[in-house]
């Protein structure tokens, strides 16, 4: 059963900024920084946007000045239809989701996921996803989801694309929740994989 209550601040925005310093006794130091940017719209109980900018850098002494940079903008939009009647159970929950993302210098895990590539060129990471749920009776949700993310580099762009659809049934004792999924990988990798899962939970 979900319910709301009425919200009065529509706009929050939230700011944040970090730095920190690793000295080694090898001289191999590091320093890290980061700064946020959030906000958050909510004009009505059922819609949501958040919008989040950032950059995040790392700078190593290692005989040679290196540096890792990455920035970028991501924008999130939820929304849900609710029933009129008094208990006001949601029935449609819908989520959209885009990011871009710039890096510069790329090294260490993000180097070791995007395999092949020259981590002194600049590479850009645009990511879309979007969910559907339905909730078609009180105990029962069904939905989907699909997310690509496209990789640029010097060689051109590079796909990973998955599809994801779920059933769940969610009673006091007993829930059941399953998922199929299929993914395509071509950023990191050469492959396609298929799953599917269930899963049951008896509580007594």
């Amino acid at each position: 059963m979900a319910s709301y209550t009425k919200i009065e601040r529509k706009v929050f925005i939230n700011a944040e900024t970090g730095k920190s310093i690793l000295q080694r006794v090898s001289n191999n130091d590091e320093s890290n920084y980061f700064v946020n940017l959030q906000v958050l719209y909510t004009p009505g109980y059922n819609f949501t946007s958040k919008t989040v900018a950032f950059i995040n850098r790392s700078d190593r002494e290692n005989g040679v000045d290196t540096f890792t940079e990455s920035k970028g903008i991501s924008e999130e939009l939820s929304y849900a239809i609710y029933t009129n009647d008094y208990y006001s159970r949601k029935i449609l929950d819908t989520r959209a989701y885009a990011k871009y993302e710039k890096y510069t210098n790329i090294s260490g895990l993000i180097a070791d996921r995007y395999i092949g590539t020259n981590p002194f060129k600049e590479k850009t990471l645009i990511t879309l996803e979007g969910i559907l749920t339905l909730y078609p009776y009180r105990y029962l949700s069904v939905g989907g989801r699909i997310k690509n993310e496209s990789f640029k580099d010097e060689d051109g762009y590079k796909d990973n694309l998955t599809y994801i659809i779920r059933a769940d049934l969610t009673f006091p004792l007993l829930s059941i929740n399953s998922y199929y999924q299929h993914k395509k990988i071509r950023i990191d990798g050469n492959r396609d994989e298929d799953i599917f899962f269930i899963n049951l939970t008896k509580r007594f």
